[in-house]
């Protein structure tokens, strides 16, 4: 493992590159800030909490390589509170990738399994505004007697009723079978309905989940791998039921995945994934947007990709979110041969791209996921290291996508 003092150098070179040390408090708007305990962890999901503040959920692992959740919260200019971090965890291997806000606390979904097996269960944990975990709720499926099922908690949403909607990935290893699994929980963490939703095509297997509730129906994107080939699937559920309401597929003459979903506020949808070259490997960020029924829309008849001229770099977007002007920002990784660095890319509502931001140095920079802010900013949560270490880093940028 590098030396701690290596990454430390790092960190410095990183700020002093930024030119956003010493924040002041005039100055909220536009941050950097990296999180470790053990230079192990890294970060999933963000959201903004109420008092303005952020709360991020990634994982940290010991020597052994064994993962405990690890929950960060900040205030609004990005200093940790007094409580924070938080290690959640124990005798288990566990994992946080998603999190949500509710008035008194934190919910937290992901997966989770015993050392001794290979197969995980969907993980579910609440916790108080300090850390302090309430309740957790490891849901695996109760027909599995042999240990062959593993679960995967991917995305979690608030529905508009208050349950809690999960999206995940089911490998039956006796079969080498991948499937989508919905499940629903209530405040409790008490399931209240799942189903296992199959990609369609028995040869096909589900790589990626993510759901969000539209007006009418819980739409789930995610990615199914067909002839070694990936496509972006998009079904729509009804709610009351989850059973499949059709459905469509998006394909390109490369591999594409699909990452996000989210609904703009004429109530159509955007896609946001990678579409790769099959003949280089690399990749160019994939939007795209489609109606409500999953048709085209004017002005998206073909979706969009962001690319770059060096044939040696390539770009994966990871989440696009509606901005407060009805613009899109999308979050992704810049890739190329021993450097990855955190790209936040900003179009217009017709997919014309405005402006692209880099965030990064020497190793890797990983954008994960981002999130609009109540003053109309951007918040983004990724990971810094090189080698074997790795940070959280935490990146707040004003309107315009800029320290």
């Amino acid at each position: 493992m590098r030396p701690i003092k290596y990454m430390l150098l790092l960190l410095a070179v990183l700020l002093t590159a930024c030119n956003k040390y010493d924040i002041q408090p005039e100055q909220a708007e536009g941050f950097l800030k990296f999180f470790s305990s053990t230079l192990t962890e890294r970060a999933y999901d963000v959201k903004q909490t109420a008092d303005g503040g952020y709360v991020v959920i990634g994982t940290t692992s010991d020597e052994e390589g064994i993962r405990d959740l690890y929950l960060v919260k900040t205030d609004k200019f990005g200093n940790e509170d007094s409580w924070s971090p938080v290690t959640i965890g124990g005798d288990y291997d566990d994992v946080g990738t998603s999190i949500q806000v509710v008035d008194d606390g934190f919910v937290i979904l992901g997966y989770s399994k015993q050392t001794d097996t290979t197969e995980y269960d969907m993980y579910l944990v609440k916790t108080d505004l300090q850390g302090n975990v309430l309740w957790e709720k490891r849901q695996g499926d109760a027909s599995d007697t042999e240990g062959k099922i593993d679960d995967r908690g991917t995305n979690l949403q608030i529905t508009s009723s208050g349950e809690f909607l999960a999206a995940g990935i089911r490998q039956n290893q006796t079969f080498n079978i991948y499937d989508f699994r919905i499940v629903r929980f209530d405040a409790n963490g008490n399931l209240t309905k799942e189903r296992v939703i199959s990609s369609g095509d028995e040869a096909a297997s589900v790589q990626s989940a993510y759901i969000i509730e539209t007006g009418s129906y819980y739409m789930l994107c995610g990615t199914v791998e067909f002839m070694q080939k990936n496509e972006i699937v998009v079904i729509p559920l009804i709610k009351d039921s989850h059973l499949w309401d059709g459905g469509e597929r998006y394909t390109s003459a490369g591999s594409l995945s699909g990452s996000c979903i989210q609904e703009t506020s004429d109530g159509n949808l955007l896609v946001c994934g990678t579409d790769i070259n099959s003949q280089t490997g690399l990749g160019d960020i994939y939007l795209n947007k489609i109606s409500a029924s999953l048709g085209t829309v004017s002005g998206w008849e073909n979706p969009k990709t962001y690319t770059v001229t060096d044939d040696q770099v390539g770009l994966a977007g990871h989440s696009v979110r509606v901005t407060s002007d009805g613009n899109y920002a999308i979050i992704g990784t810049r890739t190329e041969t021993g450097n990855d660095d955190i790209i936040l890319l900003r179009t217009d509502a017709s997919g014309n791209e405005i402006s692209r931001g880099i965030f990064g140095d020497e190793g890797f920079q990983q954008g994960m996921s981002l999130e609009i802010t109540g003053d109309g900013g951007l918040i983004l949560v990724g990971n810094n290291g090189s080698e074997d270490n790795s940070m959280m880093a935490l990146v707040r940028t004003d309107a315009g996508g800029k320290l």
